[in-house]
Parts: structure tokens; C-alpha cells; sequence
């Protein structure tokens, strides 16, 4: 999310934008300064969450005054994946350090493909790869070989380099994909075809996560021991009770799982009373994913409504501050108690790329036993 978006002021003198009625200047600077923004200008915002922001518009007035941007060429829209793109963003939004550029391509691999991208490469080389690179280059020279400023310098260098050849493995993977595939559903690339960048950021990052899985590991290997221990007699069979598999950290959506687009909306407007919470339209569409297929029976919009009532009424610390999505996972589970006891719930565990519901017989799978139907 971007907090600051920089507007040009003489852009009421442009042509193009003065050609726009009230209704068309408006949406382009809600596209420019929409709270689903980031520093790059290409980003995911739900049609339910654009419409919602422009006060309750219509899909068809937001597609009428979508169409007339993109007709001047100042904004698109690519509806099958729910990304926006505005070709001069960077333009005016300058990226300056190693950083940013770092932190603005991790942005753009955490968003689903879009035909767009083919767009936002070339914005991509004409205001950020080109300067930097040439930028780059010059002080290089500036400073001696063995210096370290020469030599953070070439490591600047050949992580933007390394970016750019990234940036165009991308471009030739959305050339094969069909275009059926790119919604906003589409499982993520496999690694093969998107390898990490090797810079110091995300050196350091990658190190602590496998100080963290070797940790857990040898935690699991004890408590394993243990457990063989506790079992002495050989004929007492050991209960396989392997852990089940991690939510990943960055969740998107399950291919082909529908969702209450009424129910995401009402999430949106929740976001005013959790200031404390970062909007993420992918992982809050999975939340309602998840929600519908562990609680069938739950009208999802009718208790999101009733939790957004209660936020209302709270006091500002009985709300949470940051992890709305957690919030609302504890309150289905609770008004789940009051659509009755026969009604059974579907239990199940997720992995990285879809969620496997056991059998309606319900049980206890997560605790790596059968449920007992005799």
C-alpha cells in the first residue's frame, strides 16, 4: 500500500485530462491515489473495493469512464485480473534507490499475471531501469575500483541487470500463458521460470527463514524422540502425528473456488475501524474462500455485517488493531455454535496451492485420526 502518491499539478492544463467530464477526472485520481496503490502504479484493486470507493459506483458508470482513460491512454484496467496500471505513474513517482527498485519488482511478483505487464515493462525500462543504470554507471567512475562505494555501486548494478533479464522472463512466460489463465485465481509460476533475485536484501532474508526451518526441524526431531521413548513397548503401535502443512505467508486465491463478493465488501468497510490494518485484497478473497468451505452452512455477509456492527458500537480498544482477518476467522467460528448442532461442519487443512475439505462425516483430521462414523 502506498501512503503518498505525488500529483503533477499542471496536469489540469493537459489536453487529454481536460477532455474528461467530472466523472473521468475523478476516477483517474482515485487511480492514482486509490489506498490499494503502490509505488509503481500496478496494482490490485477488486472492481467491489473501486466501486466502493468512488462512493457506490456502478460496475457500468466505473467501466463507461474505465474505457475513456484507456481510449487516451492514461490508465488501463484488465478486468480478468483485477489490475490497474497508469503508464506515467513512475514518471512523476520517482525511484531512486537500490531499495525501492528491490522492493517495487517484489511487489510486482506478488501480483497475479496480467496482459498489462507487457505495459508496465516498458514503463519499467524508460523511467527506472534506464536512469538508474546510467545514473550508476557515472558515479561508478567517479570512485576507485578497490573503494566501497565502487564496489556497492557494482552491486547495485548487477541487481538491477539481474531484474531486468527477471522482468523479461516474465514477459515471455505471460506470452505462453492462454489467456483463460490470467485471473486474479491463477496459482503462482513455478519456481523454475521465477528464481530469486541474488541481492543483499534478499540474502538476509532468505538466511533468517532457513535459520527458522532448521530450528523447527530439530524441535521436531526431539519431540519425535521423545514420543519413542514415552512408546517403550514394541507392540504399541506409535500414531503417526506429523505436522500438517504451513499457510503460506503470502496467500492468494484458490483457482476455481467462488467467493460472496458482498461479503468482501463488507471487509472493506471494516477497514476504518482496524487503522492499524494493511489492505490485501488477495488474501482477504482466499479468507472468504476458506470461511465458505470450512463453515458451508455460515451466511458469511449476513455475521460480517454483524462483526462490522459491533466494531461500530466497541470502544477502540476492544477492536483489533491490525489483524482484522484473524478477527473475523474467531468470530464465524463462534456464530457457527448458532446454526445449530446437527448441521456439521467441514473440516479440512490447506496447503501452498489448494485446500483439500475432508468428507462431510466431519472428524478430526487435523489431529491425524479418522473420524469414528460407526
Amino acid at each position: 500500500m502506498n501512503r503518498y502518491s505525488c500529483i503533477f499539478n499542471q496536469i489540469w492544463k493537459d489536453k487529454k485530462f481536460r477532455q474528461l467530464d467530472d466523472s473521468g477526472q475523478k476516477l483517474f485520481i482515485a487511480l492514482i491515489t486509490s489506498p490499494s496503490s503502490n509505488m509503481i502504479g500496478y496494482y490490485n484493486w477488486p472492481l467491489v473495493y473501486a466501486c466502493h470507493d468512488l462512493n457506490g459506483w456502478s460496475e457500468e458508470k466505473f467501466r463507461k469512464y474505465a474505457s475513456e482513460l484507456e481510449r487516451y491512454g492514461m490508465a488501463f484496467y484488465d478486468y480478468d485480473a483485477e489490475i490497474v496500471f497508469i503508464p506515467n505513474f513512475m514518471r512523476y513517482n520517482s525511484i531512486n534507490t537500490i531499495k525501492q527498485i528491490v522492493g517495487a519488482f517484489n511487489e510486482i511478483k506478488g501480483l497475479p499475471l496480467s496482459r498489462l505487464f507487457n505495459r508496465l515493462h516498458e514503463a519499467w525500462k524508460t523511467y527506472i531501469e534506464k536512469p538508474y543504470l546510467e545514473a550508476a554507471r557515472e558515479r561508478l567512475n567517479e570512485h576507485p575500483a578497490s573503494s566501497e562505494k565502487s564496489i556497492s555501486c557494482q552491486k547495485a548494478i548487477t541487481s538491477v541487470e539481474k531484474i531486468a533479464l527477471e522482468m523479461v522472463k516474465m514477459k515471455e512466460t505471460l506470452t505462453n500463458t492462454p489467456i483463460d489463465n490470467l485471473s486474479i485465481g491463477n496459482p503462482e509460476k513455478p519456481e523454475s521460470e521465477n528464481p530469486p533475485i541474488d541481492t543483499p536484501i534478499e540474502k538476509g532474508i532468505d538466511k533468517q527463514e532457513q535459520k527458522q526451518e532448521q530450528k523447527q526441524k530439530q524441535k521436531q526431531k526431539q519431540e519425535q524422540k521423545q514420543k519413542q521413548e514415552n512408546h517403550a513397548d514394541e507392540n504399541t503401535p506409535i500414531p503417526d502425528e506429523s505436522p500438517l502443512p504451513r499457510r503460506p505467508a503470502h496467500k492468494r486465491p484458490i483457482e476455481g473456488v467462488p467467493y460472496e463478493r458482498q461479503a468482501l465488501q463488507v471487509i472493506y468497510e471494516m477497514l476504518d475501524y482496524c487503522p492499524g490494518y494493511i489492505p490485501d485484497a488477495p488474501s482477504e478473497i482466499r479468507l472468504l474462500q476458506e470461511l465458505e468451505q470450512e463453515y458451508p452452512n455460515v451466511n458469511l455477509t449476513a455475521e460480517f455485517r454483524k462483526a462490522r456492527d459491533w466494531l461500530h458500537e466497541s470502544s477502540p480498544s476492544q477492536r483489533p488493531k491490525s489483524n482484522l482477518k484473524k478477527f473475523l476467522r474467531n468470530w464465524i467460528s463462534r456464530a457457527a455454535k448458532d446454526y445449530g448442532p446437527d448441521k456439521r461442519r467441514i473440516i479440512g487443512y490447506e496447503t501452498v496451492t489448494e485446500f483439500v475439505p475432508v468428507d462431510e462425516t466431519g472428524g478430526t483430521r487435523n489431529e491425524g485420526h479418522t473420524a469414528n462414523t460407526s
